[in-house]
């Protein structure tokens, strides 16, 4: 027995924004309503005609080939599987996103609309009760996350692909790197009131024992300024964080967290920046420190202004080892001294700058 299909000419609002293709041309309207994904006709074609009017959305279409979570910075092939429900269809078409990934492909018959979703370029003529749309491709992005595929696709029933049926769905993928102890979901760095407060996510941990903040004024060197005791072992999400004092700080300054896990193996997250202001000159930081003999020191000073700095380190006996003056801009300035001519011992090191402050810190040289 032959089924009848009623068409529609309610217009039902589309799950997708991308592109515009009357399944049966070669017409396509980027960035206008999609409304393959509620079965419903296309809006704005050039063509006016009512597309897949029998709509039977949602299901019948879904994703193959992707892993269960994507890698960091992978590049995976896959297809959109379309599922008429044994109705026999001649045209075929799809539409879709990754929010969070980069979508491409090497078919020749799907474009990449301005908005980054994928479309057909003219429909797939294939006669059957499903169809797939092969070589889709989505590189997942650098850090850990998700990645959601929003898509849609729609079946013809007849030659022109004026009548059918539409189909969409959506799936989320997890974005892990396999080779670190956790897997972050985010980190952020925010400065508040002369306080940087620091906040991140993990979505799993694995043997993990703490984390380390670190600051850095180059984004090179950094040092450990505060830690933060881990879950330990988690498939869980977990919020965690930690405050940095700002008062000492001016100009870019550089936050990074050093997972360690409880066999000292360590992995490092993205690099996050604030821009902090000065309120006064202040070493902030002096590193390494221990300090290995035959190693130059490293200082980060803020200064309120422009201005020539003298640095001085003095051994335990009180007699001045080091004195050399220094250029330093209004900020924070990383500056390097010379000290590795000096053996093994406790020493004194002030900063002290052209209107008399003066900045002392311990080094020990091992």
């Amino acid at each position: 027995m032959k089924k009848k299909f009623t068409l529609s000419k309610t217009l039902i609002t589309a799950t997708i924004t991308a592109a515009i293709v009357v399944i049966g041309s070669s017409s396509v309207k980027e960035n206008q309503s999609l409304n393959h994904a509620a079965g419903s006709s296309v809006s704005g074609s050039s063509g006016g005609c009512s597309c897949h009017t029998k709509g039977v959305a949602p299901g019948g279409v879904t994703l193959v080939g992707l892993p269960s979570k994507l890698q960091v910075g992978s590049v995976d092939t896959f297809t959109l599987h379309v599922d008429n429900n044994k109705i026999t269809a001649m045209k075929w078409g799809f539409a879709m996103k990754a929010t969070g990934g980069v979508l491409s492909s090497v078919n020749t018959n799907v474009g990449k609309a301005t908005t980054g979703a994928l479309y057909h370029k003219t429909a797939f003529s294939s006669t059957g009760t499903t169809y797939d749309i092969v070589n889709l491709i989505v590189t997942a992005p650098a850090t850990p996350g998700t990645v959601l595929f929003t898509f849609a696709a729609m079946a013809g029933t007849n030659a022109s692909g004026s009548t059918g049926h539409g189909y969409h769905s959506t799936l989320s993928v997890p974005v892990v790197d396999s080779t670190l102890p956790i897997s972050l979901a985010s980190f952020s760095a925010n400065l508040s009131a002369n306080k940087v407060n620091l906040a991140w996510t993990s979505l799993t941990e694995k043997n993990v024992s703490y984390f380390a903040v670190q600051r850095s004024v180059d984004g090179v060197n950094f040092a450990t300024v505060g830690k933060v005791t881990a879950a330990g072992n988690s498939t869980s999400t977990r919020s965690y964080a930690y405050v940095d004092d700002a008062s000492k700080l001016s100009g870019t300054v550089y936050y990074r967290l050093n997972t360690v896990d409880k066999d000292g193996k360590n992995a490092y997250s993205a690099v996050k920046q604030i821009q902090a202001i000065a309120t006064k000159n202040q070493l902030i930081n002096i590193y390494p420190n221990p300090l290995r003999v035959g190693q130059d020191l490293k200082l980060a000073y803020t200064s309120l202004k422009s201005e020539r700095v003298s640095v001085q380190v003095v051994n335990m006996l009180g007699r001045r080892v080091v004195n050399t003056n220094l250029s330093v801009t209004e900020g924070t300035n990383a500056l390097s001294v010379s000290v590795g001519h000096l053996s093994a011992g406790v020493y004194s090191l002030s900063v002290i700058s052209e209107s008399g402050s003066v900045q002392k810190q311990q080094l020990v040289i091992q």
